[in-house]
């Protein structure tokens, strides 16, 4: 038999792309040919798009707040929701940190729960490796009061991850954008606009085909609700993603199937409906899946889907639900909150994302 050293390179590297990225860090110890080769960029992106074709490597990312305790852990994308790995999270970070997103085993966190966030984080749990990025270029000192949203993603154009800030004066209606780059390793200001929308609420967000999109309000009619995107490869703002007649309080926006977009919607007399585009970009496409009925006055809030199209509920006070779509069934996940906790829930892939990196 012979020896690994006397492998084919194809082979072995064909081998070490088939092991879990734990094993691929000690791995690198072994000898300088497997330190070369699995710090490189090349293995890197044929190691996480394998983990992305596999259904049996889907994870979810949880964070929830249980009696005043935080809880960060990955469970596995399957029906019981088994857990896989507690996670602790980085020590440097502050007592109140928001995660913005999750993008290719990267997770991106800003330095307070609510406001302005101007220090943040990039964080691999799995090879336990974080890089601190430089401060942003706005800031309260130079540019007044303002009210910063963020988004996560990655520009496949470029094969760079993208930090979005957007930073809406609390002063008049102009706000500042400002994008950091990974690759470049600074953020750039696009130029000022005056926003012509209010962003309802930065938490709720979905990152597809490139693109950031928020549940937002024109300021001149803040009883409309619409969903804004931010392309992060030409830096622009796309306008409402809605027809123009829609006329549903938006609760969540939702990633569907990889490459599209979801809403979910509460009407009039309180029913909870799935709005699905079913061609990205065509507004004409939009169609009304189901209708949930509300449980005693409380009024669910669409977290996620799964790989299989059922999708995550929470209600404001009680359990995480997995409802099927087809059946219009729920099944409990033994996952309890009470009346104030807060839950994220985001998929999440395990990758070597920052091994190249040194700590920051």
């Amino acid at each position: 038999m012979k020896s690994p050293a006397c492998l084919p390179q194809e082979v072995i590297v064909e081998i070490l792309l088939k092991l879990p990225v734990i094993s691929l860090v000690r791995c690198t110890c072994i000898c300088k040919s497997w330190h070369s080769l699995i710090k490189n960029a090349v293995f890197f992106s044929a190691h996480l798009k394998q983990g992305l074709s596999s259904a049996n490597d889907s994870l979810f990312l949880l964070r929830n707040f249980y009696n005043h305790e935080e809880h960060l852990s990955l469970h596995f994308d399957n029906d019981e929701f088994t857990e896989y790995m507690n996670l602790d999270k980085p020590s440097k970070l502050k007592q109140y940190y928001s995660i913005i997103g999750s993008c290719n085993g990267l997770i991106c966190i800003a330095d307070s729960f609510w406001g302005c966030g101007n220090a943040f984080t990039l964080w691999n749990p799995c090879i336990r490796k974080t890089l601190t990025l430089p401060k942003p270029n706005i800031t309260l000192k130079i540019h007044g009061g303002y009210q910063a949203f963020f988004g996560f993603g990655y520009d496949l154009h470029t094969d760079d991850y993208k930090v979005l800030r957007i930073a809406a004066s609390t002063e008049n209606d102009q706000s500042t954008t400002e994008v950091y780059s990974l690759l470049s390793g600074s953020w750039k200001c696009l130029p000022t606009l005056v926003l012509k929308y209010e962003i309802l609420d930065s938490f709720s967000k979905a990152f597809v085909k490139g693109v950031f999109h928020f549940i937002a309000s024109p300021k001149n009619a803040q009883d409309r609700m619409l969903v804004l995107g931010f392309d992060v490869g030409d830096e622009v703002l796309r306008d409402n993603l809605l027809p123009e007649t829609f006329n549903e309080e938006i609760r969540s926006v939702l990633v569907y199937m990889e490459s599209n977009i979801a809403i979910f919607t509460l009407d009039s007399n309180y029913q909870c409906h799935l709005w699905l585009m079913k061609k990205y970009g065509d507004l004409g496409s939009w169609i009304k899946v189901f209708i949930v009925e509300t449980q005693e006055g409380l009024i669910p809030r669409a977290l996620r889907f799964r790989k299989s199209g059922e999708l995550l509920l929470s209600f404001s006070e009680g359990e995480i639900v997995l409802y099927d779509l087809e059946k219009q069934q729920t099944k409990s996940l033994g996952i309890h909150k009470k009346l104030g906790d807060w839950i994220f829930l985001h998929p999440y892939v395990e990758s070597l994302m920052l091994l190249d990196k040194a700590h920051h």
